[in-house]
C-alpha cells in the first residue's frame, strides 16, 4: 500500500476529493441497506435473531456500512494529517488504518450503548451472552431493568454489584445456573427469586450469604456446564443451583455442535468475537454468501421451517430435519457434569424442576418435554443430588397467578418469591446452609398427597347443591368408582365459599349467573363444564296489599342484595318503573319488607320459596336460577395428560350419578338436606321439584342454550 502524493494543486483539489469521500460514504451506506434482509419468523430459540438485535440480518448490514463509513473517514483523515506535517513512509497507511478500525470499533460500541442495544451479545462457545456492565437498561422486550456485572451476570440492581474472585471466609456464595426463567424475565432485579434467596438465607446463618445469577435466557444445559468451566468456577461458589427448560427445544444443530473444538484455532476465534466489527462483519459476509449461492440460500431457506412456524410449534414436516438443542443423553451427561465438577471443586449441586404454568395448556403441549424431567430425577436419585420439586409442590398446591400471563415457564413476581422460599426450605432443612437455624415459610395453601385430589366445595344452605354433598358424605365409594379421589369442602357461609374460590383452595365448585361471571374473570384457570340444572327460581316478592303486578311498583322502594343475579334480573323487570332500590343483605330483606321499609324484595331460592310461604305475600315475577360447575384447569387437565378419560368428565359423571341417587330416594335426602341447610322440607322438595334431574326431567348436565343466553346476558 503506497501513501498518496502531495496535492499541489491548490484547494479546489481539496473539495474534490471531500466530495469523492462523500459519494463514498453515501454509496456504502446504499449497500449496506439494499442487502439488509428482514427476519423471519422466530421459531429458533435464540435472542440474537430478533429484529432489534444488532446482529441480525435486519440491521448488521446497515450497522457495518456505518462503521466501515467511519473507518474509511479516518483513514483519509490521518492520511491527509500526516502528509501536512512529514514525509510520507511505508508503514504510515497501515497504522491509519489500524488506527482507523480502532476508531471504528469505537464509535460502533459507542452507538450500541446507546441505540439498538438488545442485552445480548455473540459469544462463540456460550452461542450468546448477557451484555456487561449494563445498570438499569430498559428491557423493553421482557420487562424489568438489568444491571450486570463485568461478566453478564444479572445483578438486583445498580447498588448492588458483585465480581468474581475472593469472596473471604466468611460468605456463603451461591451461583445460580438456568435460562430466562432463573434470569428473571419480566420481572425487576430485586424481584428475581435469587435476589429474594439472599437476605431470606441471611438471616438464618452467622455466615454472609450471597446469591449469584449466572443465569442467562435462552441457555441450555450445554451452555451451564462451559460457563462454569470459562467463568462459574472463578466465582468459588460453595452451592451451585441449576434448573433449564430448553434442552428439549428444535433446533438444526445440537448446541454442542456451533462450537468449534478446542484449539488454537478457537482460541484466536474467541479473540476475534471481542469485536463489533468482526461481528458485525461477519453477518454481512453471511447473508451474502446467503443471497449470491444458491446452495446457501436454499439451505437458508430451509431452515425457516415454513412460512410463519412459531418456536416449538412445527408441522412434522417442517420439524423433519430438526433435533433438539440438547439431545436427552447428553442433557443427563450435562448435569451430571456439573454435579461432579461440584465434587472436585468442593461445592454442592441442587437441581430445580422448575414450574410449569398449567393455566396455558396449548403452550405446556408444546413446549414442555416430560421425558426429560423423568430422566433427571433418575439421575438424581442414582447419583444423590437433591431436587428442588418446584413443580410438583405448587402443582399439589394447586398454585395460581404464579406466572406471567401468556407464558408457560416464566414466573411473575409472587413466582420468584415463592420459588425462593421453597429452594430457601430445602437448602435449610437438609444442612445445605451451614449454621441455619429457623426455617423458611412457603406461602400458599398445604400441598395434597396426591395431585390427583379433588377438593370439591358445596354450600349446604343451597338445595340440589346440598343434596349432591350429602350423597357424597353418606358415599365415599362413588367418588372412588369414577377414579376421583375426592376432599370435600362443606360450606354454610357463601362469603367463606366465595374466600375459598378467590384463594385457590377448591378445584371445582357450584357458582351461578353474576358470581359465575366474576369469578371467571378473576379465575382464568377455571372452566365452565356443565350445569346441575335449576336451582329454583328468582322472583319478585311484595305484601299482596301493596302490589298485585309488577306495574303496580312503579315509584316503590325495592330491597335486593347489590351484585347478585337477581339484581341484574331486576334491571329488566324494573325497567321504567322508576322504582328506588335500597341494598340490602339477602337475610335482611324479608324483616325489611315486614318492617314496611320496602315494597317489594328480590332474590332466588330458596329465599323466595321461604317468603312465599306467609300468606300475604304475592309473587309479581319470576324467571329461571340455574346452577353451574367450574372446575380449575390445573386439576381438570393435568400435563402430561392422563391415559384415560379426562379429570372432568368423570366429575360431571360423579355429579350425574349423585343426582340421580338422590331422585330415586327423594323423601331421604329432602329431609337429609333440610336437617344440614336449616330450612323445612317443604321449601327443599320444592326447590328439588325444579330440578331437571331431581325430578327426573333430565340425566345430565348440559349447559342449554337457555342458561348460555342468560350468562351472556
Amino acid at each position: 500500500m503506497v501513501a498518496p502524493s502531495r496535492n499541489r494543486g491548490g484547494g479546489g483539489g481539496g473539495w474534490r476529493g471531500l466530495a469523492v469521500l462523500l459519494l463514498l460514504n453515501a454509496g456504502i451506506v446504499a449497500i449496506g441497506q439494499a442487502f439488509r434482509q428482514t427476519v423471519v419468523p422466530g421459531w429458533k430459540k435464540g435472542p440474537l435473531i430478533d429484529p432489534a438485535a444488532p446482529y441480525s440480518p435486519e440491521n448488521a448490514q446497515l450497522l457495518f456500512s456505518v462503521g466501515l463509513c467511519v473507518a474509511l473517514d479516518l483513514y483519509v483523515l490521518l492520511l491527509a494529517l500526516w502528509r501536512r506535517v512529514r514525509a510520507p513512509r511505508w508503514w504510515v497507511p497501515w497504522v491509519a488504518m489500524l488506527l482507523a478500525a480502532a476508531g471504528a470499533e469505537a464509535a460502533l460500541r459507542a452507538w450500541l450503548a446507546v441505540d439498538m442495544v438488545t442485552y445480548f451479545r455473540p459469544h462463540p462457545i456460550l452461542h450468546w451472552v448477557v451484555r456487561p456492565d449494563l445498570r438499569d437498561f430498559d428491557n423493553l422486550t421482557g420487562g424489568g431493568r438489568i444491571t450486570t456485572n463485568h461478566d453478564g451476570l444479572r445483578m438486583p440492581g445498580p447498588d448492588a454489584v458483585r465480581e468474581r474472585g475472593d469472596k473471604g471466609a466468611d460468605v456463603f456464595r451461591i451461583l445460580v445456573l438456568g435460562d430466562s426463567s432463573n434470569f428473571g424475565h419480566g420481572v425487576e432485579g430485586w424481584e428475581m427469586w435469587s435476589a429474594v434467596l439472599e437476605p431470606m438465607l441471611d438471616q438464618l446463618t452467622p455466615r454472609r450469604v450471597e446469591v449469584i445469577n449466572g443465569a442467562c435466557p435462552g441457555w441450555t444445559t450445554f451452555q451451564a456446564v462451559e460457563f462454569m468451566r470459562l467463568v462459574g468456577l472463578d466465582y468459588q461458589p460453595d452451592l451451585v443451583i441449576a434448573g433449564f427448560n430448553n434442552d428439549p427445544g428444535p433446533d438444526y444443530l445440537h448446541d454442542a455442535d456451533r462450537v468449534l473444538p478446542p484449539g488454537l484455532v478457537r482460541d484466536l476465534s474467541a479473540l476475534a468475537w471481542n469485536s463489533e466489527l468482526y461481528l458485525l462483519s461477519r453477518e454481512v459476509v453471511l447473508s451474502l454468501i446467503r443471497r449470491f449461492s444458491p446452495a446457501a440460500r436454499a439451505v437458508y431457506t430451509e431452515r425457516h421451517a415454513g412460512e410463519d412456524p412459531k418456536y416449538g410449534r412445527l408441522s412434522p414436516e417442517e420439524a423433519a430435519r430438526l433435533v433438539p438443542r440438547v439431545p436427552l443423553p447428553d442433557f443427563l451427561a450435562n448435569i451430571s457434569t456439573l454435579h461432579h465438577m461440584g465434587e472436585e471443586a468442593g461445592f454442592d449441586f441442587v437441581w430445580i424442576d422448575m414450574p410449569v404454568n398449567r393455566n396455558e395448556p396449548e403452550l405446556v403441549e408444546r413446549y414442555v418435554d416430560w421425558s426429560y424431567r423423568d430422566a433427571v430425577r433418575e439421575l438424581a436419585r442414582q447419583e444423590g443430588f437433591p431436587v428442588v420439586e418446584v413443580d410438583d409442590r405448587q402443582v399439589r398446591q394447586r398454585a395460581r397467578d404464579l406466572h406471567i400471563e401468556g407464558h408457560v415457564f416464566h414466573p411473575n413476581a409472587a413466582g420468584h418469591r415463592r420459588l425462593a422460599q421453597q429452594v430457601g426450605h430445602l437448602l435449610v432443612t437438609t444442612g445445605m446452609v451451614p449454621g441455619a437455624h429457623g426455617d423458611v415459610v412457603i406461602e400458599g395453601p398445604p400441598p395434597l398427597d396426591d395431585e390427583a385430589i379433588l377438593r370439591f366445595g358445596w354450600s349446604t344452605r343451597t338445595p340440589v347443591h346440598a343434596h349432591v354433598g350429602a350423597v357424597l358424605d353418606a358415599m365415599p365409594d362413588l367418588a372412588r368408582r369414577h377414579g376421583i379421589q375426592l376432599e370435600g369442602h362443606r360450606y354454610d357461609s357463601g362469603k367463606a365459599q366465595g374466600d375459598d374460590v378467590a384463594r385457590g383452595t377448591l378445584d371445582a365448585f357450584f357458582t351461578t349467573g353474576v358470581p359465575a361471571l366474576h369469578m371467571l374473570d378473576g379465575r382464568p384457570d377455571v372452566v365452565i363444564v356443565g350445569t346441575p340444572g335449576s336451582l329454583g327460581r328468582m322472583g319478585v316478592v311484595a305484601r299482596a296489599s301493596r302490589a298485585r303486578r309488577l306495574a303496580d311498583l312503579r315509584g316503590a322502594r325495592v330491597g335486593l342484595a347489590r351484585g347478585s343475579t337477581a339484581d341484574l334480573r331486576w334491571a329488566r323487570w324494573g325497567e321504567g318503573l322508576g322504582a328506588t332500590v335500597v341494598p340490602l343483605a339477602t337475610d335482611g330483606l324479608e324483616a325489611a319488607l315486614d318492617a314496611g321499609e320496602v315494597d317489594a324484595i328480590v332474590g332466588w331460592d330458596p329465599w323466595v320459596e321461604q317468603w312465599l310461604r306467609a300468606p300475604d305475600r304475592v309473587l309479581l315475577a319470576e324467571a329461571p336460577f340455574s346452577s353451574l360447575l367450574a372446575v380449575g384447569i390445573p386439576w381438570a387437565a393435568p400435563m402430561p395428560a392422563d391415559e384415560g378419560p379426562p379429570r372432568a368428565a368423570a366429575l360431571v359423571a360423579l355429579i350425574e350419578d349423585a343426582l340421580s341417587i338422590a331422585a330415586a330416594d327423594r323423601p331421604r335426602w329432602d329431609a337429609e338436606v333440610a336437617a344440614r341447610s336449616g330450612w323445612p322440607v317443604e321449601v327443599v322438595r320444592a326447590v328439588a321439584d325444579r330440578n331437571e334431574i331431581l325430578s327426573g326431567r333430565a340425566r345430565h348436565l348440559e349447559v342449554g342454550e337457555a342458561l348460555r343466553a342468560e350468562l351472556a346476558e
